[in-house]
């Protein structure tokens, strides 16, 4: 099972989408910055970091050309929002160089940062949202 939802775009350069599935996804690469929640059960995979455990209210963090995959739990699909950030959509979060921003961690326990992350996700998915907010939000997260 695979369902994937991509919701408004509010602010060129950045995507918000929201998945549930039990599939898994082999070695690959973004040009982007992610950075999401997981929202039930979790998965396990592998990046550059080695091999971690992803589980229910951890926050993902991805950087522009690391190599990752997504190990799915057979018959326990897991559900997750995630946020993916151009570089140059990075650069003017940050008021610097993309180059200047990286995520320290693929998986982190972060409760502060997986609220932010929730409610852009929530910003990004109502009918009258304003790119302000979001935008409020993710220089925040970025912070």
């Amino acid at each position: 099972m695979h369902i994937g939802k991509r919701h408004k775009s509010l602010i060129d350069g950045v995507d918000v989408m929201s998945f549930c599935s039990d599939r898994s996804f082999p070695r690959h690469t973004h040009e982007e910055f992610s950075i999401g929640v997981m929202t039930e059960r979790g998965h396990d995979c592998w990046c550059c970091r080695g091999l971690v455990e992803v589980g229910a209210g951890d926050v993902i963090g991805i950087n522009p050309g690391e190599v990752h995959d997504g190990l799915g739990r057979k018959d326990a699909p897991r559900a997750w929002h995630m946020i993916t950030i151009s570089q140059n959509a990075m650069a003017k979060l940050i008021d610097g160089r993309p180059e200047d921003a990286e995520f320290s961690a693929p998986v982190f326990q972060e409760a502060k940062v997986s609220e932010l992350v929730l409610t852009s996700v929530s910003v990004a998915m109502q009918s009258d949202a304003h790119a302000e907010e979001l935008e409020q939000r993710l220089r925040l997260i970025c912070a």
